[in-house]
């Protein structure tokens, strides 16, 4: 029995001896970083826009993409540029109101771009200018009296054409 354990030891000696290495080796494994800075920008835009008094439209701090433009819209008009404000006092009695941006040209529903912006338009750059003014037909003939009514505007980046 003897013989046969040292027999067996021997070939598992053998065997361990026999059994290829691995070598550990270096390999080199890269990693893309990344990591991307939304299009930011500070818009201006006025709470409170008082009929026959014009109203500034402005940025700062527009950290976009150069491909890219920030574009302010009008909402809240029709097609002819119109929108109404009624009597706080009398809701029935309501005023029709336009508007117009630069180079006086009306702002409509099918027109309602405000203002365009680029990375790095300061106030100082770009700023645009609504004017807005009743029908004189509709002051004549409405009492006086506080209008209020309601416009919005958004704004969106956007590729430049």
């Amino acid at each position: 029995m003897k013989k046969i354990i040292s027999i067996i030891i021997a070939i598992l000696v053998l065997t361990a001896c026999c059994v290829p290495q691995a070598f550990a080796t270096t390999q080199d494994y890269q990693t893309e970083i990344k990591y991307i800075v939304p299009d930011t920008y500070m818009l201006y835009i006025p709470s409170e826009i008082n009929i026959g008094e014009p109203a500034e439209i402005y940025a700062e701090n527009v950290n976009i993409t150069t491909d890219k433009k920030v574009v302010v819209r009008m909402n809240g008009i029709d097609e002819l540029g119109r929108a109404e404000v009624f009597n706080v006092n009398d809701g029935q009695q309501k005023l029709s109101v336009a508007f117009t941006g630069e180079n006086a040209a009306a702002i409509t529903s099918l027109n309602n771009v405000v203002g365009e912006f680029n990375k790095g338009d300061t106030q100082s750059d770009t700023h645009y200018t609504i004017n807005s003014y009743a029908d004189a037909y509709d002051t004549l003939a409405y009492d006086a009296g506080e209008y209020i009514g309601n416009i919005s505007f958004t704004a969106s980046c956007e590729p430049i054409d």
